[in-house]
């Protein structure tokens, strides 16, 4: 099974080694859509690859990242075509620049295919779960559905058979510009659970600050990016229905978080 990831980033300098690192080991290749970013997330990428081919496409959309006129499906799927016509995948994976696939989620998908269980399907949903530390996260009660009995934390199909012409449209059930959805989608699905997706963008870096002033804290908006420190209205407030889990992180997070000098 030949799988390529790709990802669409703009100035993710913060983030998008621990994404690439989440995934280079596992894939065939990863196709970048760099919208022109302004400090070295292109940089970044080149030197946490490794040895899995890459391709960046650099693509100057004019637009300030966040504005209102971002039309954010067309670009999405441009990086879909892109992605297929360059690495000619049989499967296709989507990340952001701000999360991690865990190694679960390859070892998953590699014994499935290995047994031809993955052979009945056409996509894989997932949870994507939102640590706020190395020990525990929060749970938003708002965003699981149930499928065979397991739960799943905002679950979406991010894993699917290429050549499918799956690409997005903008999602009619969430107002905004943002957050669009696969389609057609890639059916029949198969609902896998563990932890095999996170999305770090609450935990620490500047994508976070928005979510931490919710509860009312004023703070520097410098490293060590730590909630627990710097936003405990907030951290308090959300850790009310934190689980505890033994997750192991990736030594990369746990070094980044160091560096920083977060949760020591």
């Amino acid at each position: 099974m030949k799988i390529a990831a790709w990802l669409v980033v703009k100035d993710e300098e913060y983030y998008v080694d621990m994404a690439i690192k989440s995934v280079a080991p596992y894939v065939d290749g990863v196709y970048v859509q760099d919208q022109y970013s302004t400090d070295n997330t292109a940089e970044i990428i080149e030197a946490s690859i490794g040895s899995t081919p890459l391709r960046i496409d650099k693509i100057n959309i004019g637009l300030e990242k966040f504005n209102r006129q971002y039309n954010e499906p067309f670009y999405r799927s441009l990086a879909i075509s892109c992605c297929e016509e360059h690495f000619k995948p049989d499967w296709i994976l989507q990340i952001d620049g701000d999360e991690i696939y865990t190694p679960q989620f390859f070892e998953t998908v590699k014994k499935l295919d290995q047994s031809g269980e993955l052979s009945k399907y056409n996509g894989v949903r997932h949870a994507t779960e939102r640590f706020i530390a190395p020990q525990y996260y929060a749970q938003n009660l708002r965003a699981l559905q149930t499928v065979n009995g397991q739960t799943y934390h905002d679950p979406h199909t991010r894993f699917w058979r290429a050549g499918r012409d799956v690409r997005y449209v903008s999602n009619p059930g969430i107002k905004g510009f943002f957050h669009c959805i696969p389609r057609p989608q890639p059916d029949p699905i198969l609902w896998i659970p563990g932890i095999m997706h996170i999305h770090l963008h609450r935990t620490f870096g500047p994508k976070a600050f928005p979510f931490w002033k919710e509860g009312g804290d004023l703070f520097e908006q410098t490293v060590p990016f730590n909630p627990k420190q710097q936003a405990p209205k907030w951290f308090d407030k959300n850790m009310e229905e934190a689980v505890f889990t033994d997750f192991q992180w990736p030594d990369y997070v746990m070094e980044k978080w160091n560096k920083w000098g977060c949760y020591d």
